[in-house]
């Protein structure tokens, strides 16, 4: 809440040297200051545009949902195809018909079995391009290759942050919530002490 209050009553420390701009947070001035250079590291996962900076990405991404007119009704997930909408929601229903023949598992979708039966054969046919390691599963190789190339996919809902891992972002999410959770103590507060005096 600090933090914010600052950014009515302080001028912003962080001075881009290149344009004049200035800013409050340190990652915010680094975050614009890839608007100046050539470098694109930001990777559509959907297509094969690059961006300078993980806010012109979000911008992006969003058009890709445009597409995405099936809509599952439990979680919100979207998708292009009826069938992939109904694959998932098997995900939902809690029934899984597909039995592993060498153990007990068993999951909701084909696609999830073979994943599994991976684990029984040894096969990795998934192979690193840039060195020697191979996976299992597709997104292990993915989350490796962003070791490589330092692309960060995940990214924020509520602003233009975004991260190699899922965890990371997890992490990010939390600060969002602590943040919103001191506004709505703080707007409690100031409605008590309105009706305080209103009384």
């Amino acid at each position: 809440m600090k933090q914010h209050m600052r950014m009515h009553t302080e001028p912003a420390p962080y001075l881009c040297t290149l344009c004049g701009k200035t800013f409050y947070r340190p990652s915010n001035l680094r975050q614009h200051m890839q608007r100046h250079g050539e470098d694109k590291p930001y990777a559509c996962p959907h297509c094969p545009r690059r961006f300078k900076c993980p806010s012109d990405r979000y911008i992006h991404l969003m058009s890709h949902n445009a597409g995405k007119v099936h809509v599952c009704s439990i979680c919100g997930s979207r998708f292009s195809r009826l069938d992939t909408l109904n694959n998932h929601q098997m995900l939902h229903s809690g029934k899984k018909p597909y039995k592993c023949d060498q153990c007990s598992m068993a999951f909701a979708s084909p696609v999830n079995l073979n994943r599994h039966k991976r684990t029984h054969t040894g096969e990795k046919p998934y192979k690193c391009q840039y060195c020697d390691r191979a996976y299992a599963q597709s997104n292990d190789l993915t989350k490796h290759l962003r070791t490589h190339l330092g692309e960060k996919v995940y990214i924020c809902n509520k602003c233009p942050e975004a991260f190699k891992y899922h965890a990371e972002l997890k992490k990010h999410q939390l600060q969002h919530y602590h943040e919103e959770q001191e506004l709505q103590i703080s707007a409690n507060s100031t409605d008590i002490k309105l009706t305080i005096i209103n009384y």
